[in-house]
């Protein structure tokens, strides 16, 4: 996806640049006048508002504040052996909502001058199908997976504190079947607003998350102080929540405030209403007995996880030597696609040429890769140690 990212704008350059009839890029001072003159053009649709790079930037807080710190990638590596997994989300941060976003928009821009159309009536295949073709067509589709996929496993773990007899397998596949048949309805299709809703309702649960663990046991708290009391609920999350849901609707409706901007004050007012409430509600009081037997428990667990991974045999491929050349093909594969890439950008080869074999050069990727995976998985045998 990196590759087809980046491809988004090497390959794109040069189509906008015959589409627009501009003059070759060939400094930096180019590829802005370009880009000021055919993509950030500050045009205003109707009924619309002028954005800034303000609002740019507030947007993608907004939603990296979502997922990344709101709770959301924090669900998904709650298994995770290491802390170190948690360095992930900052791939999907800068590679994924910074890079790949003004990639696509680039792209947006592009495919709307192609296909003489608005961009708002365009959708992501529309525009990755008119730079890309076919392989475009497939990025969407991957993209779209990625994306759905660990959402779908987080909106599980969350309904099986409901749902506690049923297992989390089937659970996950009758969340997806769900969501899959909502996403067949007109009311799917608009996913900014979709979008915009998460990132102005999620981000002060983290925003509680944060002032729970890190800065409630500085100011004489207790952490999990809600559990230690006997509460089935933590109230003081569940007033603060409210009143910044409240605050989001009353921005929302009155237009008070830009709602790419309403997550600052959601955040810090999230943050420090937790903190009055929590201290108020009993946070303060002193919970060492059960602190320390929750320390206990929490050791206990650690290390019968510990006892578990190291009971488990040890399992290695029977063909190493086979998955490691399909490693090596796919990666060659990856290399020969950034090539390609970069010989559109600077003319060696036609945008024409580019859908054709880009195209073939994906579905071979992906046969060595799955075949790498097979040799890796499905066919092991136990490493017996020897004494």
């Amino acid at each position: 996806m990196i590759i087809v990212f980046a491809g988004g704008f090497f390959v794109v350059i040069p189509q906008l640049v015959q589409a627009t009839g501009s003059e070759s890029i060939h400094s930096i001072g180019d590829f802005l006048a370009l880009m000021n003159n055919s993509v950030f053009t500050g045009e205003v649709v109707e009924g619309g508002s002028k954005l800034t790079v303000f609002h740019v930037a507030g947007w993608a807080w907004m939603c990296n504040l979502a997922y990344h710190g709101g709770l959301n990638d924090m669900a998904m590596f709650r298994y995770a052996k290491t802390w170190k997994y948690g360095f992930i989300t900052a791939y999907g941060m800068y590679l994924g909502h910074f890079f790949a976003w003004a990639s696509a928009g680039i792209m947006g821009a592009t495919a709307a001058i192609l296909l003489n159309q608005s961009l708002l009536v365009l959708d992501s295949g529309a525009i990755t199908n008119a730079v890309f073709g076919w392989v475009g067509l497939l990025a969407v589709v991957v993209a779209g997976w990625t994306t759905a996929n660990p959402n779908i496993y987080r909106a599980s773990l969350a309904y099986q504190t409901i749902f506690t007899k049923l297992d989390i397998k089937k659970l996950t596949y009758i969340i997806g079947a769900v969501a899959t048949f909502v996403a067949f309805f007109p009311a799917a299709s608009n996913i900014m607003s979709i979008v915009n809703m998460i990132a102005l309702v999620v981000p002060a649960v983290g925003a509680m998350v944060i002032a729970e663990h890190w800065i409630l046991p500085k100011i004489g708290g207790t952490r999990y102080w809600a559990t230690f009391k006997g509460w089935k609920l933590n109230y003081a999350g569940l007033i603060t929540w409210a009143v910044c849901l409240i605050y989001v609707a009353i921005m929302e409706v009155t237009g008070a405030l830009h709602s790419y901007f309403l997550w600052l004050p959601e955040y810090i007012m999230a943050i420090v209403l937790y903190l009055i409430l929590a201290c108020a509600m009993g946070a303060r009081k002193d919970y060492s007995e059960q602190a320390e037997e929750d320390r206990k428990v929490t050791e206990a667990l650690a290390e019968l996880a510990e006892n578990e991974r190291n009971e488990i045999p040890d399992k290695v491929p029977n063909h190493p030597g086979a998955r490691k050349v399909c490693a090596w093909i796919s990666y060659a594969i990856l290399a020969v696609f950034a090539i390609l890439t970069l010989a559109v950008f600077f003319g060696a080869a036609t945008v024409a040429f580019y859908k054709t074999y880009a195209m073939v050069l994906t579905i071979l990727y992906f046969i060595f890769g799955a075949l790498k995976t097979v040799f890796a998985y499905a066919d092991v045998s136990v490493k017996t140690a020897t004494v």
